[in-house]
């Protein structure tokens, strides 16, 4: 249905646009799909100029007979208004010239485009950016641009959302569960851990849904990234002290601190916040492999029915040792033959 022509005006057959023309500055007739932008530099949509100033990116997009009804998804940590064939369709925020002037507005936004302007064609998709808000610890101030069926880019989102949130209630009963058994016997330290295991897992789909569920302006981006790095960390300690504490591994502690050390490198290793916790997932997985596989060769799971069996197993042997002893007893108590007299069994043997 759609085809993009690029910055570079080779065409794809594709409805996200990786690249575009961008330049610095203010013109509204940047929007015109007319103007001349072959001098403008082609970068990827997701590389910000080095400039909190005002600027401008254009692409060009064919469309297809029949294209309609067509919408335009825009994720960018910025304040933006969105042209279409240089009629306004939208906007996000309001955009500013200066920090106090700007308004941040939704991160993550869908603009329809008017049937009249949706034909079949060569058609100017136009952005009026700034971004006096964005962190300079984020990187990218856009981090997709979707050209595609209306219904399917509103629908996108909440698919996902559904899902997150499937997972975020059953991660809640889990920990319920955990938590009450650990209420009724506060000697199972692996239980506690279980439950709030649980519910950090919960707390971070619950993170990771606020943009797509709720939504936020771009200005509080950041503060999801940290809450969702700060609860990947946790989640990174919780799982192999799980394993630590219910198999009984020696010196555990130890292992904690060397755990949590991997972990604070990796949150200061250089990159973007998702490849942080992406580093931190890999110091947190293989330790608890590690772990289990450490469990299985020395053959030690602290497990309900064998330390039942165990504690079964001790009470026979000392019920087994009173019995003996209490048969000692009574047959010394018991008034023996005289000294030098055989019974007749041995007299018999004797013969």
């Amino acid at each position: 249905m759609l085809a993009l022509v690029s910055g570079t005006g080779r065409a794809q057959a594709v409805d996200a646009i990786h690249e575009a023309r961008v330049r610095l500055g203010d013109d509204a007739r940047w929007a015109r799909p007319g103007w001349d932008d072959a001098d403008w530099p082609v970068r990827s949509v997701s590389a910000p100029p080095d400039t909190q100033a005002v600027f401008w990116v254009r692409t060009q997009v064919a469309l297809d007979p029949g294209a309609a009804p067509l919408g335009i998804a825009v994720y960018a940590v910025a304040a933006r208004e969105v042209y279409w064939d240089g009629v306004r369709i939208g906007q996000s925020g309001q955009v500013g010239t200066t920090r106090a002037g700007e308004v941040p507005g939704p991160i993550d936004a869908v603009y329809a485009v008017p049937d009249s302007l949706a034909g079949s064609g060569t058609h100017t998709l136009a952005l009026r950016v700034s971004t006096f808000r964005r962190p300079a610890s984020v990187r990218g101030y856009v981090h997709g641009m979707t050209v595609g069926d209306l219904p399917t880019l509103a629908a996108l989102s909440a698919r996902g959302s559904l899902l997150a949130l499937v997972f975020l209630g059953g991660f809640v009963l889990v920990a319920l569960y955990y938590g009450v058994l650990w209420a009724v016997d506060r000697g199972r330290t692996p239980y506690l851990l279980v439950a709030m295991l649980c519910l950090a897992v919960a707390a971070l789909l619950a993170a990771e849904s606020w943009r797509w569920v709720v939504g936020y302006t771009y200005d509080l981006h950041l503060l999801r990234l940290l809450a969702v790095t700060g609860l990947t960390s946790i989640v990174a300690l919780l799982l192999p002290m799980v394993f630590l504490v219910q198999f009984q591994m020696p010196k555990r502690w130890r292992f904690v601190g060397l755990l949590a050390l991997a972990v604070g490198l990796a949150l200061l290793s250089p990159g973007g916040y998702d490849t942080k916790a992406l580093l931190v997932f890999w110091v947190a997985l293989p330790s608890a492999l590690g772990i289990t596989a450490w469990a299985a060769r020395r053959r030690r799971p602290r497990q309900p029915l064998r330390e039942g069996a165990r504690a079964l197993a001790t009470r026979a042997r000392r019920a087994g040792v009173g019995g003996a002893a209490l048969a000692g007893q009574r047959r010394r108590r018991r008034p023996g033959r005289p000294a030098g007299r055989a019974g007749p069994r041995h007299r018999r043997r004797a013969g």
